[in-house]
């Protein structure tokens, strides 16, 4: 294969290449039960977003009166992502509960190298199987933790 559409999904039994060519996909490096690093690859949809705040100060004796009395300074933001596992197996459950008690999270683009030090914004998530879900994919949103200046 040419390595521009398979990425390689490192699984237990060994490595394996999948086919992806629609998604970039995204790796996220974190510390495992046992104090290990451990890699953990999402492979289907991702939305990036950006979230903007501010300080806002209420100005007093602006003229001419046309101009706003409401001045907002001290602007920043910060990027985040949205990822979804794909299909996996129920046997990685557990490594999405390693990967959300995790305080060290690294994300990269497996493609574009785009990536940082990043939070888990999601904190709530339901436990799948296959008796009850049949298909099991996970969605997380993590925040990059540095700031947009």
């Amino acid at each position: 294969f040419d390595g521009t559409n398979f990425v390689l999904f490192q699984l237990i039994e060994g490595i394996t290449p999948i086919c992806e060519p629609k998604y970039e996909p995204y790796v996220v490096d974190y510390v495992n039960f046992y104090g290990g690093m451990s890699k953990f690859t999402f492979f289907k949809k991702n939305t990036k977003t950006w979230e903007v705040k501010g300080n806002e100060f209420q100005m007093s004796n602006v003229y001419p009166q046309t101009k706003t009395e409401l001045k907002v300074f001290n602007k920043n933001g910060r990027d985040s992502i949205k990822l979804n596992t794909g299909w996996i197996d129920e046997k990685y459950v557990q490594n999405i509960k390693e990967l959300t008690l995790s305080e060290d999270l690294y994300l990269v683009g497996a493609i574009s190298g785009f990536g940082g030090y990043v939070k888990l914004k999601t904190s709530s998530f339901e436990t799948k199987t296959h008796l009850n879900n049949k298909m099991i994919n996970y969605e997380m949103e993590f925040e990059f933790v540095s700031e947009i200046i």
